[in-house]
């Protein structure tokens, strides 16, 4: 009994791992890396929304991604949440928008 119901398990996981294997294949344009760029100004009520939403999709398509919060005057709220996002998340980070106009 035990070791039909280990038999059934392992399948079940095998199952679940080739799936997901199938559907990441079939849904990588190629192995880029796939990098977002989100430039913020200003306050951003939904940041931590659009963050987590960018880490989600990036994390589904490829292991090898970063996300980069280009700071265009961003307030300090908005800006302490991007940082917090960064030390949750090493591939997010927050980088000043450096222009010399």
């Amino acid at each position: 009994m035990l070791t039909t119901l280990a038999l059934i398990s392992l399948t079940i996981l095998t199952t679940v791992f080739l799936l997901k294997n199938i559907i990441r294949g079939i849904n990588r344009e190629e192995d880029l890396a796939q990098d977002v760029i989100i430039p913020i100004g200003g306050h951003k009520e939904d940041i931590e929304f659009i963050l987590r939403e960018a880490v989600n999709k990036v994390r589904w398509k490829n292991e090898n991604h970063e996300i980069i919060c280009v700071d265009k005057g961003m307030d300090e709220e908005t800006q302490k949440i991007c940082k917090l996002m960064s030390k949750d998340y090493n591939f997010v980070h927050l980088e000043e928008n450096k222009r010399s106009d």
